[in-house]
């Protein structure tokens, strides 16, 4: 989300929350389905009473909604992570720019974060 601009950034952060915690809600949901349908059909008399089947069967839909989450990985866009910040190397230390905004702020040779230089970015 941090490839975004940053008055962006916020709402894909609640796009994202909002979209994992739904994800969560549905997969508990078929996962609490599976195992009510699986215990009630163990406890009809013509079927054997295995007390870890409904366990089980939650176990591999698990297993099969990660395998099919690794499948759809390569799909994935990752942009650049961090905004446009770049550096260049000064006389006086290192000097970092972001391009999502004018300012410039330069950091002396130790890195230590004393700032040598603060103004707007060169044209």
């Amino acid at each position: 989300m941090s490839s975004l601009p940053r008055r962006q950034q916020s709402v894909a952060g609640g796009i994202f929350n909002t979209v994992t915690k739904l994800c969560n809600t549905v997969g508990l949901g078929i996962t609490t389905a599976i195992f009510t349908s699986i215990s009630t059909s163990a406890k009809q008399p013509s079927s054997p009473t295995d007390p870890i089947a409904p366990y089980r069967a939650c176990f591999w839909f698990s297993c099969a909604s990660a395998g099919l989450s690794i499948c759809l990985v390569p799909f994935l866009k990752i942009g650049t992570q961090g905004g446009n910040v770049g550096g260049r190397q000064t006389e006086k230390g290192v000097v970092v720019e972001d391009k999502s905004t004018d300012l410039v702020l330069g950091l002396d040779e130790t890195g230590a974060g004393s700032t040598v230089e603060l103004g707007k970015r060169e044209a």
